[in-house]
């Protein structure tokens, strides 16, 4: 592949993309998670929403990890009227983390634990992963509409373009020969071919 790079594996040195390994992916279920009742599964996020002092919620909310300080975008969307803002802090993130709190929620690590999320145990630090605790923040909290980005990217003008409900502007299409219910969604919104890491 050009511009790869030269990996060894054990095996003969193979020139393949670093982002891929060139080969087809197909999806083989590892697990399966039975339906989640979030009254029952002892979460922890009701009691903090009830009784912790400046407990947003919203319908729309904005989902970012970060390891840094205070970006541009960040500041654009506390900005916004009708969004909140989770920040799945990490590790390395900065210990103090200065938002404004009736537009957005700073999860430090110790913040996390204290949710008491089973899969929060279950995901890395220092792993782009943790910003699924924020997607249950932002869901248990009102979210019916989730803004996922990450903290480098901004606002190109002061509203974040959502879809309305009744708007039926394409259906998913699967791979030709697909074998499992994985979609593509990146060809809605570009020419390319590309999938998610």
């Amino acid at each position: 592949a050009s511009g790869g790079a030269k990996v060894g594996l054990g095996m003969a040195n193979l020139d393949i993309s670093v982002a891929t390994q060139g080969r087809v992916f197909h999806a083989a279920r590892l697990r399966a998670a039975p339906p989640m009742d979030f009254d029952s599964v002892g979460l922890g996020i009701r009691d903090s929403r009830s009784t912790a002092p400046n407990q947003l919620v919203c319908e729309r909310w904005a989902v970012i990890t970060t390891i840094f300080e205070p970006t541009l975008l960040i500041e654009q969307i506390q900005r916004l009227k009708d969004w909140c803002l989770v920040i799945v802090g990490d590790k390395k993130s900065p210990k103090e983390y200065p938002i404004n709190p009736n537009r957005a929620v700073y999860l430090s690590p110790e913040a996390q634990n204290e949710l008491k999320l089973r899969v929060s145990s279950e995901l890395q630090w220092n792993h782009f992963g943790r910003k699924n605790v924020g997607f249950l923040y932002a869901v248990w909290h009102g979210a019916k509409i989730v803004y996922d980005t990450d903290d480098d990217n901004i606002l190109i003008s002061e509203e974040i373009p959502v879809l309305r409900p009744e708007t039926r502007a394409f259906e998913l299409e699967h791979s030709p020969g697909a074998t499992s219910a994985a979609v593509n969604i990146y060809k809605l919104f570009s020419q390319s071919t590309s999938w998610p890491r």
